[in-house]
């Protein structure tokens, strides 16, 4: 009974993701003012950028928790199931928990048309103010300024990382993303920025901050970048949270465990070699094949690629060209992907070997390396197959390759 009430509430807040990106604040307040304002209830961190944010949330989250604090942590989306967005010290919100925060927040989101995710943003505050966290770790949505996490009065914030991505709401030039994500900087709040072209320095220049990193930071290594964030920012809080070295050097070898963090360039086969990549735009992608190039030089790799439609694919695959054997495509089961004739389209123009993936079984049983990547959902929906029995041999459903 509780199984089918669970799965009835996850129907209904999925559904709302119809109403779309609704940019703003005030449903947000509105939701949390009911609840009796939970998110000043609690030390906060903030980050937001384009790419990297949940890796500097997680390596966060994950110190904090190696050195016995009681640590939430908000991030999306999700890769398998809803509740790996709301964790406290790595332990995903139980479905009966979420049920009980709806029924908190059910009759006011219907009356303000509340998006998913403005509901799930208020459930987390909630969540966090009701087990009585120490501190949690806050990582935007879309953008900073209008985002519903940018309620919070934060100890410290982070923006990891500046490229276009989600031009419809963010602008389609560097300084508009760079105003949009400096929305979350506060008076007398530190602000610590990551690895960010020169023209978001001069909106970043504005403010306070410090900037971490190399002064030409656009040939620094991300995940170099994301680590010196990350430890920056703890070091700004070590004396209301204390931690040690081993703590730190602790929560970056146990991140999975302490946070559920993974997917962005995942090892998960090591012959023939098989990697997961939550990346989803031309910035991530030029990392990952940065790092592929530096860890396995001069081998080409199949590669098992999507993209939402609102995405600039035809770049994305430029820059894996030169890491790629063969392109497969395929269509997830999301709305907004980019249909596989308009990637083939595109395949074409650029010259690659590509064709459409038939079955995730094929790369399963391929001897060639394979990298898949282009959208949290494709990894979503490979992870889904692979757990189903080892003797399967199941098709895509037609809708998903179409």
């Amino acid at each position: 009974m509780i199984e089918e009430m669970i799965e009835e509430l996850l129907k209904n807040l999925f559904s709302r993701q119809r109403l779309g990106i609704k940019p703003g604040l005030e449903r947000t307040h509105d939701l949390l003012k009911g609840l009796g304002d939970p998110h000043l209830s609690f030390p906060t961190i903030h980050i937001a950028g384009t790419n990297g944010k949940g890796e500097v949330c997680s390596i966060i989250s994950s110190v904090l928790t190696e050195a016995d604090h009681k640590v939430g942590l908000y991030t999306s989306p999700h890769i398998l199931k809803f509740n790996e967005r709301i964790r406290i010290n790595g332990r995903v919100i139980s479905g009966e928990e979420i049920l009980t925060i709806w029924e908190k927040l059910q009759a006011p989101s219907n009356e303000l048309e509340a998006t998913f995710y403005e509901i799930t943003t208020a459930m987390a505050f909630e969540y966090f103010s009701e087990q009585k966290v120490d501190i949690a770790i806050i990582e935007t949505g879309l953008g900073g300024r209008l985002d519903s996490t940018n309620v919070i009065s934060p100890l410290c914030c982070g923006i990891t990382s500046i490229a276009l991505d989600h031009s419809e709401f963010l602008g389609d030039e560097i300084e508009s993303v760079a105003k949009e994500k400096a929305g979350i900087i506060k008076e007398s709040v530190p602000c610590f920025i990551g690895n960010v072209p020169k023209e978001a320095k001069q909106v970043f220049d504005r403010f306070n901050v410090k900037y971490i990193g190399k002064k030409e930071s656009h040939k620094e290594d991300h995940k170099e970048s994301n680590r010196e964030l990350a430890r920056q920012i703890l070091l700004s809080i070590r004396n209301k949270f204390n931690w040690s070295e081993n703590n730190y050097q602790d929560g970056l070898k146990n991140i999975l465990r302490n946070t559920g963090y993974f997917g962005r360039i995942e090892l998960i086969r090591d012959e023939p070699k098989l990697i997961l990549d939550t990346g989803h735009n031309p910035e991530s992608f030029s990392a990952l094949v940065k790092q592929v190039q530096s860890d396995y030089p001069g081998q080409k790799f199949d590669i098992v690629f999507t993209s939402m439609k609102d995405k600039n694919y035809y770049l994305s695959m430029k820059i894996l060209k030169p890491i790629c054997k063969q392109l497969l495509l395929v269509k997830s089961a999301q709305k907004r992907n980019a249909s596989i004739n308009d990637m083939a389209y595109i395949g074409r123009e650029l010259g690659m070997n590509y064709r459409r993936l038939k079955s995730y079984q094929e790369i399963i049983d391929t001897e060639n390396h394979t990298i898949i990547c282009g959208s949290f959902f494709l990894i979503g929906e490979f992870l889904e197959f692979l757990t189903l029995p080892e003797n399967h041999n199941i098709n895509l459903p037609d809708s998903l390759i179409l």
